[in-house]
């Protein structure tokens, strides 16, 4: 096997998840704040629906070119939210930064059972593991918070590209950054983002942890499902 073969991961969802998501986060800001309240998560999506890049893909979303830059703009999406459920501006504002805060916490995140194992496994087989991810600037931390830094040659946030998945230009960078793989994957749990986008680029991708009624080629229900369909479907020297 040729030595830069790649493996891309996404993140959120694939590696790892985060226990409520963004919804949990501004839970979790109003109880570092200790405000009572009777919110739900679900009474947040509607506010989290839309306003993210990843929501416009086909948009580039250069001008965000600093972490500042895409909070701010992001804090936005937060603030509209605590203020749509009663919440006053000026504690919104407050809350939205905590919010930031606790988001990005490394430990607010879980990796799946078979995540380590997966990434060895394949490691032995010199497949190099690049992560790939609709994400926040500051991924690269959460992913050395979570011990996977050493798994890996590279990590490729949409925050920092400036293009979200799947945009074919995030997906031009990830493999300007892997030297061009004679062959590579795509492993992700969005069927847009991660298996179309990937498709157009000409990689072929692998959904899991989901099931999909459109067809798709390859589907695992887990990391060790696709490290299976991997093998038996790359051209492997041992």
């Amino acid at each position: 096997m040729g030595e830069n073969n790649t493996i891309f991961w996404d993140f959120d969802g694939t590696l790892a998840y985060r226990e409520g998501g963004w919804s949990g986060a501004l839970l979790e800001a109003l109880e570092k704040e200790g405000i009572e309240h009777s919110f739900r998560r679900d009474d947040f999506k509607p506010y989290l629906s839309r306003g993210f890049p990843w929501h416009n893909p086909e948009k580039s979303h250069l001008h965000l070119s600093t972490a500042e830059k895409w909070w701010a703009a992001i804090k936005e999406i937060f603030i509209e939210a605590y203020t749509g459920l009663g919440i006053s501006q000026d504690k919104a504002e407050k809350l939205a930064g905590l919010a930031r805060i606790s988001y990005v916490e490394p430990q607010s995140f879980r990796l799946y059972d078979d995540t380590i194992k997966t990434l060895r496994r394949l490691e032995k087989q010199n497949w190099k593991h690049v992560i790939l991810s609709n994400h926040v600037p500051e991924l690269h931390q959460i992913i050395r918070g979570l011990g996977l830094e050493s798994y890996l040659t590279g990590c490729i946030s949409s925050a920092e590209a400036g293009f979200e998945k799947p945009h074919p230009e995030i997906f031009r960078i990830a493999l300007l950054k892997a030297n061009h793989p004679s062959q590579a994957w795509m492993v992700g749990d969005n069927i847009k983002a991660d298996i179309k986008g990937a498709n157009q680029s000409g990689i072929p991708a692998i959904l899991v942890h989901k099931k999909s009624r459109e067809e798709v080629k390859y589907q695992a229900d887990s990391l060790s499902a696709a490290a299976r369909i991997i093998e038996e479907n790359s051209e492997i020297e041992f």
